[in-house]
């Protein structure tokens, strides 16, 4: 998973990241897990990774919790990842 991340391309990234599966295929997610979003929050640059729609789904493996730990372990601030709770609001500005 590659793309142009670069500053002038990007100063926030919105994504999900449930690590949805397809049963008998796990080992596959159809949306990014959390090691996943980790590798995306690196190529990044400056921008600011939003991670949403978690918590949602019974198909959904990738929690707040475990995304929050993994972002502590890795020491990935919320000046590079922000985890919104169910209905809260994000102000972006330029």
């Amino acid at each position: 998973m590659k793309s142009d991340c670069s500053d002038e391309n990007r100063a926030r990234l919105l994504a999900g990241k449930r690590g949805a599966v397809i049963p008998g295929y796990e080992s596959n997610p159809i949306l990014m897990n959390d090691v996943q979003t980790m590798s995306l929050i690196n190529d990044s640059g400056k921008a600011k990774v939003i991670a949403v729609h978690m918590d949602a789904l019974d198909h959904c493996r990738t929690t707040r919790a475990k995304l929050a730990q993994k972002a502590a372990d890795l020491k990935i601030g919320k000046d590079k990842l922000l985890i919104p709770q169910d209905g809260e609001l994000i102000y972006l500005s330029r």
